[in-house]
């Protein structure tokens, strides 16, 4: 229940516990807090313990910027979910996040699809624009994303780090005196990373955007660069790639080597051989799809474009192989008799996505190799209807779905599922009946209700 509302409401209570008023300033709630602790504190006060506990039980809550926020919000059952998995929608800048998202993702997904529909037309030559007026849309979005990222390394540089509780756990094992020296150097790490990942984030995005200016230029023969040239910018995004999976891959391995310490080899091997794929194996599908568009392109190979889409059919491939196994693990579970209902509720949702995804996907990668094969055999405009079609629904959540899941978790958590309207029933609307007896009786008059019933149905 939103605490604006009139009258005595869930978040008028802890206010009154402390004296303070619902608009107090922190100062003053701190200041009532120490007045009423040392009044009503056991030590001098046996008999108020439990006023005591109260006391510090509201001033948890009050004392916290964020718990007051949402105790103000959605009351004390919100304070209470905060530890919940569903603590994250209790943020009561959730909704304006939310809605901030849509409108960017709707902004985008509008460009990408002028950008489509400008390259359809252009290729099958309904227009004679130059491609690098085509590109304008999708310059405009890497300009917004470099805006966006900009801001969000700048506030992330300003913004105060904090441990996680399994971190706070490790150095609670630590002498006291290294303890804080332990914790300054781990933040300090972790501001660096940050800092890190957030400049990465950006060279990826120039290194992207350069990668368009190439490729429209080549396109417009104000260059004559071979493909290996226009792809320049791509590999060394790929190479950052490279560096920055390495640094995760090691940082994996320091914490795997010592769990399998004592493991037998097999068991080692098992574990580094799947660890390694986990980490590289779709940068390495990358790589080899990207050389092998260079090489046809630059017509260096000659062979049929469905093999240099190999890699692409194998993502699909491993993600199938990944559902199977999956089901396997499912079956097994319910074999043993153990319920696994998230697992299988994993697999179906995962299923359902990968059918009608797959089938767009590799719909479009189909007619793309057919027209890349034979330049006439489908026009541009019915190449693209699987990838319309995927924009097309992402447009609708973005700008329809996501704005309403928004306003919906907001109105839900402010006045309850339950708080709906409630009206009385007029006696003369009411029927009764009783429960059925244990041996059959014959009803008066085909009807199995009984005049002396005192359980109230409503008649709509």
């Amino acid at each position: 229940m939103s605490g604006s509302e009139g009258g005595d409401t869930p978040a008028t209570n802890l206010y009154q516990v402390l004296g303070v008023a619902r608009d107090a300033p922190p100062t003053e709630i701190k200041r009532a807090y120490r007045t009423l602790a040392l009044r009503y504190h056991p030590d001098k006060n046996p008999s108020a313990a439990d006023q005591f506990k109260a006391i510090n039980e509201a001033y948890e809550v009050l004392g916290d910027p964020k718990k007051r926020q949402v105790y103000d919000r959605y009351g004390e059952a919100g304070v209470n979910m905060l530890d919940s998995m569903a603590g994250p929608l209790l943020d009561p800048a959730l909704g304006d996040q939310l809605c901030t998202i849509a409108l960017g993702l709707t902004l985008v997904l509008g460009l990408v699809v002028i950008f489509l529909s400008f390259l359809s037309v252009r290729v099958d030559d309904k227009v004679q624009w130059q491609y690098i007026v085509v590109f304008i849309p999708l310059f405009v979005v890497d300009g917004l994303l470099l805006v966006v990222l900009t801001q969000h390394n700048l506030a992330q540089s300003q913004a105060e780090h904090t441990l996680n509780e399994d971190e706070e756990e490790a150095l609670s094992s630590i002498p006291a005196e290294d303890r804080q020296r332990e914790r300054e150097a781990q933040l300090k790490r972790r501001k660096h990373m940050s800092f890190f990942n957030g400049i990465l984030t950006l060279v990826y995005v120039l290194l992207f955007t350069l990668f368009q200016i190439f490729v429209a230029l080549r396109l417009d023969h104000y260059v004559t660069w071979s493909a290996g040239l226009v792809f320049i910018p791509w590999f060394i995004l790929e190479g950052l790639n490279l560096l920055r999976l390495g640094l995760e891959y090691a940082h994996s391995l320091a914490m795997v080597i010592p769990i399998l310490e004592d493991e037998p080899i097999s068991a080692k091997v098992y574990a580094y051989i799947h660890l390694t794929y986990s980490v590289f194996w779709f940068f390495v599908l990358r790589i080899v799809f990207a050389i092998l568009l260079v090489l046809r392109i630059d017509e260096s190979i000659s062979c049929h474009w469905a093999i240099v889409f190999i890699p692409v059919y194998l993502v699909g491939f491993k993600y199938l192989v990944s559902l199977v196994y999956l089901r396997w693990r499912v079956s097994k579970y319910t074999q043993s008799g153990s319920g696994h209902t998230k697992e299988a509720m994993l697999f179906y949702v995962g299923l359902v996505v990968f059918v009608i995804t797959g089938t767009l996907v590799y719909a479009f990668v189909g007619l793309l190799v057919k027209r890349l094969q034979v330049s006439t055999s489908v026009q541009v405009a019915i190449l693209l209807v699987p990838v319309f079609i995927i924009l097309g629904v992402l447009f609708c959540c973005s700008c329809c779905c996501l704005p309403c899941f928004a306003m919906g978790i907001q109105t839900n958590l402010s006045t309850g599922s339950d708080d709906m309207p409630r009206h009385q029933i007029p006696p003369n609307r009411l029927l009764t009946f009783t429960e059925p007896l244990p041996e059959p009786v014959e009803p008066l008059g085909g009807s199995t209700r009984s005049a002396n019933s005192t359980t109230p149905i409503m008649v709509a």
